[in-house]
């Protein structure tokens, strides 16, 4: 996503128009910050999305370990991956019981 402001401001006025965000929005997003390299603001939507009662799937954490568990960024996906709820586990591996 070449412009990242203009999608957020899309996205920003579907919210106040009352179009409630889903995990597939909140993944794009997350996808597209992450790719910026907009690492910090990455993880404050994935805190905004659990704070909405948005749950995560495994496409999130996907993102999440994509964007942030390279060597050079490990140390930002270690925090990050602790502010992660119980829950992290049902969404990245949804078939194994």
């Amino acid at each position: 996503m070449q412009d990242h402001a203009g999608a957020q401001q899309c996205l920003d006025n579907l919210a106040k128009a009352g179009f409630r965000w889903d995990t597939y929005t909140y993944n794009a997003q997350l996808s597209a910050l992450g790719r910026a390299g907009r690492l910090d603001e990455a993880w404050a939507l994935y805190q905004r999305m659990r704070d909405d009662v948005v749950a995560p799937d495994y496409v999130t954490y996907h993102i999440l370990i994509r964007e942030h568990g390279t060597p050079t960024r490990s140390d930002s996906f270690n925090n990050g991956l602790g502010r992660a709820d119980s829950g992290a586990s049902k969404a990245m591996f949804p078939t194994v019981r």
